[in-house]
């Protein structure tokens, strides 16, 4: 069975991220990040690397975020303290 392929503009998405890591000299690109915490400190986390990777890459979804809840956040739709989780 052949590996699933990509859609072209995932495939843009994954060759920017490659890219830039080669031309710094860099052997592994790291497209997922796991965010394994909740309310304002993870909400500004990814708004940061979402406006670094717009900056760099030309594409604030270049890079995936992959994040934990608790089923009580869960239940209370992704909100923490009033804070909405953005994924």
């Amino acid at each position: 069975m052949a590996p699933p392929t990509l859609s072209p503009a995932a495939q843009k998405k994954k060759d920017a991220v490659a890219a830039y890591v080669k031309s710094r000299g860099g052997n592994l690109a790291i497209r997922k990040v796991l965010i394994a915490n909740n309310g304002m400190a993870a909400t500004k986390s990814i708004l940061s690397m979402r406006q670094w990777a717009y900056m760099e890459l030309g594409d604030d979804r270049a890079i995936e975020f992959v994040v934990m809840a608790t089923p009580e956040v869960r239940e209370e739709g992704g909100r923490e303290g009033g804070v909405v989780l953005i994924v």
